[in-house]
């Protein structure tokens, strides 16, 4: 207690006691006033013997006790004297002290409520309500308890506790402005200093927070939280070693300090020193056993180091204590994933997802469910997994497959795939491929609308299912006239399709009979816009699913009449957006020539073929400084920080721009340049960038290998998927290093000759037979490939998301120039161009299963043990491999 805590002690003397007593009850006083507390004690136990129920002397023992630090031995004897005179606010005020100093603060809260309904200007009782109310999460009362506390008697204090809990509801910007005030009317107010820095530093202003720690250490050189929280700054601002200057500094005013142990941990994880971070994090749980953090970031730790159960213990331990800490449910389900137990990581997510959703939660999410062996057929899985594809929460193609799964999970719509399999290759008419359900039940699915809408859909099952769809849609269609009557949900269900057939660029296969009456009602949509006459919104929708509706003659006025929401969503599709990308193309710079015979080659395949074909970005997460990113995501691999706030970054070959769009805001302070031979492809990934509002992405028409020519260098390169279609793949990455600073970073993708074998296979398959690459060979080729030795000659193309649509197909089988690469061949090209080897990105699997293969190798960077991996586990790059590299300075 303090001296405001103990006004009550000469105020009142209690009722009347034994002869003398009054005379002895104020010498007890006396002496409690002079600080004599056992002499006070005494005494007033001597009043009580003869007055059990002396007000003053049980209110004043209760005080003393408070003064001694014994909370709990002062709630008996001012309870007692609250039971004999409630009205005293002294009493409340003083039973509320001891009731917050145990961790009571609701019942503290309710005596100093009734503390300063009996004295209304009572300023401390205020001060300690607002406290008690903060440590009851009652954050906007406390707000209104501090303002009253200001209005009564405007301190530089009053100014600090309201900052305070402002700051605690997030509303930093008002906290500010309280700390100011504070400052204006107490200049050296430690704490003020301190708090205000904080704040600063939580809107992004490191540099004003650091002059205020400066102003707070300067007034109290010993202010160890002040330390700590300009090495946080500092590593935030990339500044490491200075943070770890600070740090040491805190922990020289006091070595068990756990916040500063814990705190050092973090910046040598930044630096990627795993053992110390470790050590560290220790340290900081022996001195106080119950932080959350610590265990959080010792399991961050552990995972990198691929000890992935005690991990688990540790993100388990970590909400334990703290039940809401979403980054340890985070963590905890990247464990389970690394480690195999999938199940469990979709557990730990969906636990999360129900206290609270964030960007990385969500794209955990996705990740998780992309490598479920079986989802799970319940209904709230299925609505959070409808929102992922949906909103979406990660790239939809990625989820596609997964979506084919859930979905043939539905009884309804798995009968009529199971009937339009065993039918196949006959397609069945409407009433016999939907079965008396009809279609309704199919086109109310809301996770089949949507993938349809939105993304290819890679099963072999489900195209056959869609493609007999088609045909009944195109029979219904043809039966009908304009005064014919429409089942809404057959329009509905026709329009989804005819946006999953633009998707995957009509891959879908057609009979001759079939086909004729695509043409046919083709040509009579086309003669009702030539004439103006009314056109039955199922013939378009139909049509669309066959051909582009841009193509048709006239198409443009489609645009001038009202239709459906379901028939506006296919003509914005189709007619609309295409428009704008038309538009789109003469604004696009062209910083080079495209003069090399392959290059030229590319560019056209790309032109009539713009890959890959996309509807939905992946969604942007929170702007990261470049070092941070590759910390967080390679948190094992050795490398040198960049350091810079500011990062140029290079996409060459950007495509449609999927990857742009997703690069550009990743990193603070970045300038990106995409750059593509294909006009058709860089205006589609234009217009989606305008749509999506990427800020700092710049698009150009370039060819790698004149790159040298543009006068421009970069911090960051990525190129995937695109050396190995240059005619030279080491020529082009040569140039893309000289536009590489030194210390930059490179990312790029290369086709594996081991891997590839499958695709290899099918390529020879393809020029056997001489296929070519217009759209009616490739949809040929494909129905070719599916049938041959009964479907099981080619299972690495029947497993690829690429086979299931046209641009797609023809990028992954028909490319006009493609070479594969071996790691070897790799390795002796970073030797010979001064890079070090990073790291590959890999799947959690992929990295299990290499740390247990090769555990002498903990940073993964051993070339030749990859080498051996790859060709004991040839799948292992079957995408690409994508990997990391940094030249030397």
């Amino acid at each position: 207690m303090n001296r405001k805590d103990r006004r009550a002690a000469g105020k009142r003397g209690g009722g009347p006691g034994l002869p003398g007593g009054g005379s002895l009850f104020g010498l007890a006083v006396q002496h409690h006033q002079a600080g004599q507390l056992v002499e006070a004690e005494n005494l007033y136990r001597q009043v009580l013997a003869g007055d059990r129920n002396h007000f003053g002397c049980l209110h004043h023992l209760g005080i003393i006790a408070l003064q001694r630090g014994q909370p709990q031995a002062a709630i008996e004897p001012i309870g007692r004297a609250i039971a004999i005179d409630g009205r005293n606010p002294e009493c409340h005020y003083n039973i509320g002290f001891a009731f917050q100093s145990l961790g009571r603060p609701n019942e503290a809260v309710k005596h100093y409520r009734e503390a300063i309904r009996l004295k209304p200007d009572y300023l401390d009782a205020y001060t300690n309500l607002g406290n008690a109310l903060l440590q009851t999460g009652a954050n906007n009362e406390a707000i209104a308890t501090y303002e009253r506390v200001i209005a009564l008697r405007p301190t530089a204090e009053a100014h600090c506790n309201l900052a305070n809990v402002l700051a605690r509801s997030g509303r930093l910007e008002d906290a500010v402005a309280q700390f100011r005030r504070a400052l204006t009317l107490k200049p050296d107010l430690v704490a003020a200093h301190n708090n205000l820095a904080n704040a600063l530093a939580g809107l992004g202003k490191s540099d004003e927070a650091l002059v205020h720690f400066q102003k707070a250490l300067a007034l109290d050189p010993k202010l160890v939280e002040a330390y700590v929280n300009v090495g946080n700054v500092l590593l935030a601002q990339g500044k490491q070693d200075e943070a770890v200057t600070q740090l040491q500094r805190a922990l020289a005013v006091n070595p068990d300090f756990p916040d500063a142990h814990a705190n050092l941990g973090n910046v040598f994880l930044a630096q990627g020193k795993l053992s110390d971070a470790a050590q560290c994090y220790q340290r900081a749980l022996e001195l106080k056993p119950e932080l959350p953090e610590p265990n959080n970031n010792l399991g961050i730790v552990l995972s990198a180091q691929g000890d992935f159960a005690e991990a688990a213990r540790r993100f388990q331990l970590a909400i334990a204590r703290k039940p809401d800490f979403i980054d340890a449910y985070n963590n905890l389900a990247r464990a389970f994933l690394s480690a195999g137990q999938t199940d469990h990581a979709l557990g730990a997510l969906r636990r999360a997802l129900a206290i609270r959703e964030t960007a990385d939660t969500q794209a955990l999410f996705v990740q998780t469910v992309r490598v479920l062996p079986v989802p799970p057929d319940v209904e709230d899985f299925r609505a959070l997994f409808w929102r992922a594809l949906s909103e979406p929460w990660g790239r939809v193609n990625g989820l596609a497959p997964v979506a084919a799964k859930i979905i043939k999970q539905t009884p309804a719509i798995g009968a009529c795939i199971k009937r339009a399999v065993e039918a196949w290759p006959r397609r069945l008419p409407a009433d016999e491929l939907f079965g008396p359900s009809g279609i309704a039940a199919v086109a109310d699915d809301r996770i089949l609308r949507s993938l349809m809408e939105t993304a290819t859909i890679a099963d072999l099952d489900f195209e056959r299912f869609l493609t007999s769809a088609r045909f009944a849609m195109l029979q219904l269609a043809s039966a009908a006239d304009a005064s014919s009557p429409v089942d809404p949900k057959a329009l509905e269900f026709a329009c989804a399709l005819a946006r999953q057939c633009f998707v995957n660029e009509h891959v879908f296969a057609s009979t001759d009979d079939e086909a004729a009456a695509a043409r046919q009602l083709r040509d009579k949509v086309a003669d009702a816009l030539a004439s103006g006459i009314e056109i039955p919104e199922l013939w378009i929708a139909v049509v669309a699913s066959y051909y582009p509706l841009r193509a048709l003659p006239g198409a443009d006025k489609l645009l001038d009449k009202s239709w459906s929401a379901a028939l506006s969503g296919v003509l914005t599709q189709q007619i609309r957006e295409p428009m704008v990308e038309a538009e789109l193309r003469a604004t696009i710079p062209a910083l080079t020539p495209i003069e090399d015979d392959v290059s030229q080659k590319v560019r056209q395949q790309y032109e009539e073929n713009p890959y890959p074909r996309w509807a939905k970005a992946d969604p942007a997460k929170k702007a990261v400084r470049f070092d941070q990113y590759m910390r967080s995501k390679f948190p094992a691999a050795t490398f040198r920080d960049l350091g810079k706030n500011e990062v140029d970054v290079l996409i060459a070959g950007c495509g449609t721009g999927q990857h742009a769009i997703e690069t550009a805001p990743r990193f603070i302070g970045a300038r990106t340049l995409a750059v593509d031979l294909s006009l058709t492809s860089l205006a589609y990934a234009l217009r989606k960038t305008r749509e999506l509002g990427v800020p700092n992405l710049e698009y150009a028409q370039a060819d790698i290998l004149k790159l040298g020519t543009i006068g421009r260098t970069f911090d960051v390169i990525e190129s995937s998927g695109v050396l190995h279609h240059l005619g030279d793949p080491f020529a082009g990455w040569r140039v893309l290093l000289s536009l590489l600073r030194p210390g930059g970073f490179m990312a790029v993708g290369l086709y594996s000759e081991v891997a590839r074998a499958g695709i290899v296979k099918a390529r020879s398959f393809i020029a056997e037979r001489g296929y070519g690459s217009s759209a009616d060979d490739i949809r040929r080729c494909r129905q070719d490939l599916i049938a041959h030795e009964g479907g099981e000659a080619f299972p690495d193309v029947y497993a690829s998301t690429d086979f299931y649509g046209t641009s797609d197909c023809r990028d992954l089988l028909f490319h006009v120039q493609e070479h594969r690469l071996t790691i070897p061949q790799i390795a002796g090209f970073l030797a010979e161009n001064g890079l070090d080897f990073v790291a590959f990105d890999l799947e959690a699997r992929v990295a299990t299963q290499y740390r247990m293969t090769y555990p002498d190798d903990p940073a993964m960077t051993d070339l030749a043990s990859w080498d051996a991996f790859e060709r004991q586990y040839p799948s292992t790059f079957s995408g690409m491999y994508q990997f990391w590299v940094q030249k030397r300075a």
